[in-house]
């Protein structure tokens, strides 16, 4: 059926020898090799076991190396070897065996080479699985329009590659290398010359020809759709389903027409047939089923459990009442709901993080009913003009999942965009202008509710660092100065768009009080505190505990200007105190205390100084109000306990009885 021969610039690649009908199975074959994730600490041991026949199969594929990636791989061979030697050591120390100390270079060339092969021909068969290698399968070259598509076969334990089309005799073999979301040109040549070292010539990257010309207007086409589902009124009425419906077909009409088929096109047209169900067409309902039912079963195969679902579930429910449509916002979004995006790593996952984050996401960071829309409708119109804040979005909206249902595939991909849109955040907080300034603000009030959702959860992606809530809060801090920046230099913008009502002005003072200038505002709009104001009063034991806090400070710090940053802090804490009481469930109140904190006091706070973590422990006291909060779970009780642990109880004991009592007796 197949032949493998020269693809010429390609190497070798793999041919029909005739004609090879839609949905037929090409290869089935058993991975060579399997590591968990990126964990290429094992994958050395491994290639070692191998009989000389398989070890030869590796070694024979074709790898791609930079001087970058070599410097990196080089790092992990090095740690290997250095590991690998220590042990042969102690088992001949222990007359378990000689110890013969093997070419050390040639160690460490040979595992690099390894690597090299591995990265540039396995394949992702599931977050549980991991990454495997299968040596014919890895002879199939790359299209941005393939006539195949592989899919892991858990069952039977192999890789299988079927037809998506008919393949004409003599005709090339090709899989897509990336994960099918309609993505530009520019894109996809990027990511595979990054990953793969190549420049793809499929028609589909040929800029020259109309075919390529054609196929880009189609997936810029493609991206408009995806951006019309997300800034289109979130409404959760009947016609909100059929322009839904109207989208999504429109959606499969392009995917056709560029030749994508494969599980990406099936997964549409089951969502087609969730909103038929809806909106009570059994007939359109089963009919879409059929067509998913067909690409399931030519990408999958007959045995594969994906291709075995039939249009019963449709026959037996043809109403659905109760549907949520994926972009019906009427009320709070169930968890029967929310499952349905957990990712897959399908390539669909992009989708899932949007349709997630607008329905689910962006009510669980809102404060108030009137931050909701400007979250869910406002942040993802400006997301797609700039980049960094996509990444934002879809940060927090895999973090929001791996809360919900904990796994390490959403944690990795929060931590992935997160770090991505950190870079590019960073970049331009150096150029705040009129255009970039609210998703600079946007995206600087996501790093917060990313970094104290992120510690919460059951599966980290940073499980081997330290764990210390006094180290992470104050990193926190850090990551806050990002907020103080963008407001300092376009508090004027912000004021006059839709992220207003952010930079209200604070409650901690009295309106019959002096009046007030916006230099002297103690609004989140402003870093200056007006503490010239006189301030209301708050409840006795508040009180009590902050003219400890302000005796200490006088008592202990004897240079007069740290003194004077210490009162500062101390009176921003009351703002934090009566803004906690003002919106007892808003998080947007604990912001305003770390922005607004001296950068000597961060220093203090930096080398564990007793003063600045007894103030710190108070702050975590105002943490600790919104415990039940899914975000902010444990960082108060964690921040006053770990102080406690930190300091001299003899000496700053009395500072902490109040926040003490607080996280430590009250009913969670």
């Amino acid at each position: 059926m197949i032949d493998i021969r020269t693809a010429g610039a390609k190497g070798l690649g793999v041919f029909a020898k005739k004609v090879i009908p839609r949905g037929t199975r090409i290869f089935s074959e058993r991975p060579l090799l399997t590591i968990q994730s990126d964990n290429v600490s094992s994958l050395y041991p491994a290639v070692k076991l191998l009989s000389s026949h398989d070890r030869d199969a590796l070694m024979a594929l074709s790898s791609f190396r930079t001087r970058e990636l070599d410097l990196m791989r080089w790092s992990v061979a090095l740690v290997h070897t250095a590991k690998t030697t220590v042990s042969t050591l102690l088992r001949a120390l222990q007359g378990k065996t000689s110890f013969a100390p093997a070419n050390k270079r040639n160690s460490i060339s040979d595992h690099v080479e390894v690597v090299s092969i591995f990265r540039s021909n396995s394949f992702s068969i599931g977050s549980k699985l991991g990454i495997a290698l299968f040596p014919k399968i890895a002879r199939i070259n790359h299209s941005c329009l393939p006539n195949a598509q592989g899919n892991f076969h858990e069952a039977l334990g192999r890789f299988n590659v079927h037809a998506t089309r008919d393949i004409e005799a003599d005709e090339e073999v090709s899989l897509n290398y990336l994960l099918e979301s309609g993505q530009l040109r520019d894109v996809r040549v990027e990511k595979l010359s990054r990953g793969y070292g190549f420049e793809c010539a499929c028609p589909a990257c040929d800029m020259s020809g109309k075919r390529g010309k054609d196929g880009e207007e189609k997936r810029i086409a493609m991206g408009e759709l995806l951006k019309a589902f997300v800034e289109r009124p979130m409404v959760g009425d009947v016609s909100d389903k059929e322009a839904e419906l109207e989208t999504i077909m429109a959606y499969i009409e392009l995917y056709e027409g560029e030749g994508i088929a494969g599980k990406e096109l099936s997964s549409m047209y089951m969502e087609a047939v969730n909103i038929n169900t809806a909106l009570n067409r059994p007939k359109e309902a089963l009919k879409c089923a059929a067509l998913a039912k067909q690409l399931d079963k030519d990408c999958f195969g007959e045995d594969h459990t994906d291709a075995m679902k039939g249009n019963q579930d449709v026959q037996e429910s043809p109403k659905a009442p109760d549907y949520e449509s994926i972009f019906c916002r009427k009320g709070p979004v169930s968890t029967n709901l929310s499952a349905a995006y957990v990712l897959q790593d399908d390539g669909q996952d992009s989708l899932r993080l949007i349709y997630n984050y607008g329905a689910s996401t962006s009510k669980s960071i809102s404060d108030s009913p009137d931050c909701v829309p400007i979250w869910r409708d406002v942040v993802p119109a400006l997301a797609f003009k700039h980049d960094f804040l996509l990444s934002g979005v879809f940060s927090v909206s895999a973090l929001h999942l791996g809360l919900l249902y904990p796994s390490a595939l959403h944690s990795k991909v929060a931590l992935h965009h997160h770090t991505t849109g950190l870079e590019s955040f960073r970049r331009h907080l150096l150029n705040i202008t009129s255009e970039n300034v609210t998703a600079l603000f946007a995206f600087a009030c996501l790093v917060p509710v990313y970094a104290f959702g992120s510690r919460n959860l059951s599966i980290s992606a940073l499980a081997d660092q330290i764990n210390d809530p006094l180290i992470e809060i104050i990193d926190l801090f850090t990551l806050l100065g990002g907020i103080a920046i963008i407001i300092e230099k376009g508090n004027h913008w912000l004021l006059e768009s839709e992220f207003a009502p952010f930079l209200r002005t604070n409650p901690a003072y009295s309106s019959s009080s002096s009046s007030s200038s916006p230099s002297s505002s103690s609004s989140p709009g402003s870093l200056n505190s007006a503490h010239a104001r006189a301030p209301l009063p708050l409840a006795p034991a508040i009180e009590e505990a902050l003219t400890i806090l302000t005796t200490q400070n006088n008592l202990s710090t004897f240079d007069a200007h740290l003194r004077a940053s210490y009162h500062s802090a101390i009176k921003d804490l009351r703002c934090g105190f009566l803004r906690a009481r003002e919106r007892p469930n808003a998080k947007m109140v604990v912001l305003p205390c770390p922005i607004m904190l001296k950068e000597d006091v961060m220093d203090e706070m930096r080398r564990k100084s007793p003063m600045a973590l007894v103030v710190l422990a108070h702050y975590g006291v105002l943490l600790h109000s919104l415990r039940r909060d899914l975000w902010m779970r444990g960082w108060g009780r964690d921040i006053v306990l770990a102080v406690k642990r930190e300091v001299d109880w003899g000496v700053w004991g009395r500072c902490l009885v109040w926040p003490l009592e607080v996280v430590g007796f009250c009913d969670d």
